[in-house]
């Protein structure tokens, strides 16, 4: 199984990054190919004996326990789904998200809404084979974040509505408003790349283990510690998509570099969709867009592109680059309105896999949620539905799991700074204390235990979301004093 995995892993990439269009029907149907043969291994009977008798051995090893348990988790997960409709899926997935792509470029849903209808449809008659109680997005959601439900992200959510909402209103309406006309200025691909790379170094990723390439949207997947790849976009007319993006996705890629290679090859490599977007928001966001790292690292922007950020100080940056708006994008999102752009999925998604809603029925929902949480009505579906590439990858309920990793992170942020002296770290360039942190409380741990109980290890506590209202209250208060 791993080694199909990894076939596949380095077929996803090739797809991803510089494969030629043409050939999106070949490897859909290779990669249902390989499909079916893991789904084979996982149903063959002496394999699933094995995994039980494993449970209830009298000593076993607990990585092993814990392996066993996932597997048979995932095996149930597909147990009672015909092996031809299951590799159907898997070539009709590969199909949709090729053909999203084209209908991005040229703004027309009409082109995508049947296959997406279509994986829409094939997930609500695999979780019929599954077998539940109560609502069918609950098993999605748990997919992504054992332990996670619509009553948990509710009242996560619910949170942010109450506390941190309507202080995001007061701020737009507010006398004070930033310039950042300076974040729209022309800079070309070739010296942001160069930045994107001096990020590397200053991260400490290891390049002899690691590729960077361009992808229509930003992700990271490895298949071991010393083979981790990441994508950047760069758009010339707005730095902090590559900025940001890159130190958002080097989050994740330094999570998967400093995983213990005792789990490569199992299971076990990683805990969770929303233990995954901690570290990448804690780069991104606790380290990437604090005040000492422009304080650090602004004068090698500067060098970069002189021109655009002649007299411009660190501390100006800073505040710029932090500016709050609304805006129509979830990946151009500054981190105050962040997570209302993920509220607004979550409630679709919810909403779709109750049958409140019909995939015909998303655009105009979209829109008037955009415009109900941020004020903006997306001008095509390009910008509003088709943006993200997630639900066209047959992605559903890990949306959900972005806010809760910045919220996981500002938790993990407090409990680092008893600890550590994240500034003095960050401005003397030594990042491997930092990472050294995390790695040992964090990246190491894999996916040896469940997303809760890790979480408890790593700080003492209960999962809080008020650490996260409380990090975005006082930073953004400071910011438009």
């Amino acid at each position: 199984m791993s080694a199909h995995r990894f076939a596949m892993f380095a077929i996803s990439w090739d797809a991803s990054t510089e494969a030629p269009r043409k050939s999106a029907p070949y490897r859909a149907k290779m990669i249902g190919q390989l499909s079916g043969e893991i789904f084979a291994y996982q149903m063959l009977p002496e394999n699933i004996a094995m995994l039980e008798e494993i449970l209830v051995l009298p000593e076993s090893d607990p990585l092993m326990l814990r392996s066993a348990e996932k597997y048979l988790k995932e095996i149930n997960k597909i147990r009672a789904i015909p092996q031809a409709e299951y590799v159907a899926a898997r070539q009709n997935t590969a199909m949709t998200t090729r053909i999203w792509e084209e209908a991005k470029k040229a703004n027309d849903f009409a082109m995508i809404a049947p296959h997406l209808a279509n994986e829409i449809e094939t997930n609500r008659r695999f979780l019929e084979y599954r077998g539940y109680s109560g609502h069918p997005y609950d098993l999605l959601l748990d997919d992504h974040e054992e332990g996670f439900s619509m009553a948990t992200y509710d009242a996560f959510f619910g949170t942010l509505k109450q506390d941190l909402l309507p202080f995001v209103r007061q701020l737009h309406e507010g006398a004070v408003q930033i310039d950042d006309s300076l974040l729209y200025k022309f800079y070309d691909q070739a010296s942001q790349k160069r930045f994107v790379e001096y990020l590397i170094q200053v991260m400490r990723f290891d390049m002899e283990a690691g590729v960077l390439k361009i992808s229509a949207h930003p992700f990271t997947s490895g298949a071991s510690c010393n083979d981790v790849r990441f994508t950047v976009r760069y758009m010339e007319n707005y730095l902090p998509a590559a900025v940001f993006a890159g130190a958002h996705e080097l989050g994740h890629a330094m999570h998967s570099q400093q995983g213990d290679p005792r789990f490569e090859g199992t299971n076990l490599q990683h805990c969770s969709a929303g233990m995954s977007e901690s570290q990448s928001r804690f780069y991104e966001n606790f380290i990437g867009r604090s005040l000492v790292f422009w304080q650090t690292h602004f004068g090698k922007l500067a060098e970069i592109f002189p021109e655009q950020m002649a007299g411009v100080t660190p501390e100006a940056f800073w505040r710029i680059a932090n500016r709050t708006k609304p805006s129509m994008t979830r990946v151009e999102a500054d981190e105050l309105t962040y997570p209302m752009h993920i509220m607004i999925r979550y409630e679709l998604e919810k909403q779709l896999f109750g049958q409140e809603i019909k995939v015909e029925d998303l655009p105009e929902l979209w829109n008037s949620k955009y415009e109900e949480y941020l004020g903006l009505r997306p001008t095509n579906h390009a910008l509003g539905i088709m943006q993200d590439i997630h639900w066209y990858q047959n992605l559903w309920g890990y949306f959900p799991t972005y806010a809760l990793g910045t919220a996981y992170g500002a938790q993990f942020y407090y409990t680092l700074l008893k600890e550590v002296d994240l500034a003095s770290a960050i401005a003397e360039d030594k990042m491997e204390i930092v990472n050294d942190w995390l790695r040992r409380h964090i990246h190491s741990q894999g996916g040896l235990y469940s997303p809760s109980e890790l979480f408890r290890r790593v700080t003492g506590e209960e999962f809080n979301p008020q650490h996260l209202v409380r990090f975005l209250k006082e930073k953004y208060s400071e910011i438009y004093k």
